[in-house]
């Protein structure tokens, strides 16, 4: 499937203090903000209720201060991020735990307990990420560059696996009877 969409970002940079503050006037107010979508070769299997799975999309804002040495020899940046990330595309999950079940319910449908039994859907998850990151740069050089990163990320699952547990769901009287 062939879909067409545009991304949107925007950062910038801001040095706002006058040169007569000398050890502030290198220190700059940072802000980005970024989305974008994904179409993965995957996204050609339909979910488990027959659906077309929909673009995995995301959305980062993130603000904060970097405190660079003239020329761009050397700089640090300290950020404050956000990230939506929704309909994260993925294989059908715990295929050998249902293959499992309907063989110990006696079962002999490959399509149930076939080696390629549920493959053929796919699953999404939705998450929110939020989180502190530290960058240092150094530019020895003008082809050699080192950097250095810290992020402590907070992730939040909003949704996940739904079409797993819609199939659980919809075949739980028959687990339950085996």
């Amino acid at each position: 499937r062939n879909v067409y969409n545009n991304s949107k970002s925007a950062g910038v940079v801001a040095y706002i203090f006058p040169d007569s503050i000398r050890y502030l006037r290198p220190l700059g107010l940072v802000a980005n903000y970024s989305s974008n979508f994904e179409q993965i070769s995957r996204s050609t299997l339909p979910l488990y209720n027959g659906r077309t799975p929909p673009l995995t999309y995301a959305k980062t804002k993130d603000v904060g201060l970097r405190y660079s040495v003239p020329n761009g020899v050397a700089y640090g940046t300290v950020l404050y991020y956000q990230t939506d990330n929704k309909d994260i595309l993925s294989a059908f999950g715990s295929t050998g735990d249902f293959r499992n079940i309907f063989t110990n319910l006696g079962y002999t449908d490959t399509n149930l307990i076939g080696p390629s039994a549920f493959t053929t859907w796919q699953d999404t998850a939705s998450r929110k990420l939020s989180g502190w990151e530290v960058e240092l740069t150094a530019n020895p050089t003008r082809s050699l560059t080192f950097t250095m990163n810290y992020a402590h990320p907070i992730v939040e699952t909003v949704s996940d696996s739904e079409g797993r547990r819609a199939f659980y769901a919809d075949h739980l009287d028959e687990f339950k009877a085996g």
